[in-house]
């Protein structure tokens, strides 16, 4: 009989310092672009798996 039993424990974490608007700026020889999006408020996730 196999006693060992596998469990993961998973945890996630998106938008970790909580901004509410991200920005990107692209710049080049000949224009510059920007672009932004406003981003959804921190988020945790956790997840167990367990095999038997």
């Amino acid at each position: 009989m196999d006693t060992s039993n596998k469990t993961d424990i998973e945890l996630g974490v998106r938008n970790l310092f909580n901004n509410n608007y991200l920005v990107s700026t692209n710049i080049n020889a000949y224009y510059t672009v920007q672009s932004g999006m406003f981003m959804r408020p921190r988020q945790v996730t956790a997840a167990i798996r367990y095999t038997f």
